[in-house]
């Protein structure tokens, strides 16, 4: 038996068993499609990892409520590691009191 389904609208659970298939559905890594992949919510909730993984290789991953897209999921850019020298030149200054020796109630409170 065919069915014909709306392209604009998702199929249902009902639609698809009243049309004599078994529901499947797609897997992340068996998507490979151009563009971003697009999961529904219930997808997302049983794959999680696998989509996550996906997004990491750098491909775009969208998530769909009733076919629409809501949220794209895209990996966090790494925060540069370490220091980096000179971060502050010319926003500090130290001048000759710096190298005075403290008064006794600052050394004291120090201690």
């Amino acid at each position: 038996m065919r069915v014909q389904l709306n392209p604009s609208r998702s199929p249902t659970r009902q639609s698809i068993e009243a049309a004599g298939t078994a529901p499947t559905t797609p897997t992340p890594d068996a998507i490979e499609t151009p563009g971003p992949s697009q999961f529904n919510i219930h997808e997302v909730k049983t794959q999680l990892t696998k989509i996550i993984e996906q997004a990491c290789r750098g491909e775009e991953v969208v998530i769909a409520r009733a076919g629409k897209p809501v949220v794209r999921i895209v990996p966090i850019a790494p925060r540069p590691s370490g220091r980096r020298f000179g971060a502050l030149r010319g926003q500090a200054r130290v001048d000759e009191r710096f190298f005075e020796p403290l008064p006794d109630d600052e050394l004291r409170a120090w201690e």
